[in-house]
């Protein structure tokens, strides 16, 4: 019991201390010709909460762009996301991967993890579905990523 009461109260202040890596609100992104203004997560806390318990229409701006200080594997949970999301991954500017649909399942509940491997990536870009083939992006497709 105080264990788990522990854990809680350590993540809480590392979301507090742990400063962003920028002070920006939004990422305008620009794909194959098309844009899009995305919500800048950057802080650790910010990639964990995503767009846990947001219904779809509750989302701002049109998706998430989670940035990282430097390129690694990176991971991505449909963990308490109730709608399917499409996830570009994003190594330096240039689009590496493409997963369309991601989401929870409808039968179990489960949450889908996915990740990068083998690539490392500085950026994933989560948007409700249907945003890739709004932007067309495909790997090999350069993105602009301008901060707001």
């Amino acid at each position: 019991m105080h264990i788990g009461v522990g854990i809680v109260v350590t993540v809480l202040l590392l979301g507090l201390v742990i400063p962003p890596l920028t002070d920006h609100e939004t990422a305008d992104v620009k794909i194959n010709g098309q844009a899009l203004t995305l919500t800048a997560a950057d802080t650790w806390y910010e990639h964990l909460r995503g767009f846990q318990g947001i219904e779809l229409e509750g989302v701002k701006n049109d998706g998430m762009l989670m940035m990282y200080s430097k390129e690694a594997v990176r991971s991505f949970s449909t963990k308490g996301i109730e709608f399917p999301v499409d996830v570009v991954w994003i190594k330096g500017s240039k689009v590496v991967r493409v997963d369309s649909g991601v989401q929870t399942s409808l039968i179990t509940g489960e949450e889908e993890v996915i990740d990068s491997a083998p690539l490392s990536v500085d950026f994933i870009m989560i948007l409700p579905s249907e945003g890739t083939k709004k932007m067309f992006a495909v790997p090999g497709n350069l993105a602009t990523i301008t901060l707001d």
